[in-house]
């Protein structure tokens, strides 16, 4: 009877496993959405007992816009993914595809709207201008004008930029 809980253990334990011995690197993203997880109802379910209704109820209760929602649920299937073929625990991840695509068709989740608006030259120049101004008169202030500039021509996103050292 042990043999069979050690199969079928609670789905939080299920997310343990994956982030730790997972050898492709997890982020910093997945790994907090992954904690978040383990700390509802639902991973504290046997893995076997874990229906696509469960999945949806777990959704739903979620704060945040679907965008966000459907970004918990991308990060979920994964778990579903490989814990049955890596380590034999009884999840399935026909639930899980069978709880996307009732979400998506609900309205729970949904993809991030693309964003594509990029600053005027006039936008430009008075963002310039105001952080070029602040930094001679308070020259301890961070150089705002050469990070916005750095923005523009390295295409990178807000959190990148901020981790580089």
């Amino acid at each position: 009877m042990e043999e069979l809980n050690v199969s079928d253990p609670p789905q939080s334990k299920a997310i343990e496993r994956y982030t730790e011995e997972a050898v492709k690197d997890i982020g910093p993203t997945k790994a907090q959405v992954l904690r978040t997880i383990a700390t509802y109802p639902i991973a504290g379910l046997p893995c076997s007992t874990i229906k696509s209704k469960d999945i949806i109820e777990f959704l739903q209760s979620l704060p945040g816009q679907p965008q966000t929602v459907g970004n918990y649920a991308s990060h979920l299937t994964s778990i579903f993914a490989i814990d049955r073929p890596m380590w034999d625990f009884r999840l399935d991840d026909r639930e899980m595809r069978d709880a996307i695509t009732v979400a998506r068709r609900m309205g729970i989740i949904s993809r991030s709207a693309q964003r594509n608006r990029k600053p005027s030259l006039d936008e430009l120049d008075r963002l310039l201008a105001h952080f070029i101004d602040r930094r001679q008169r308070t020259p301890q202030t961070m150089p705002m004008h050469k990070v916005i500039v750095f923005a523009l021509f390295s295409t990178r996103r807000q959190a990148e930029i901020t981790r580089l050292t």
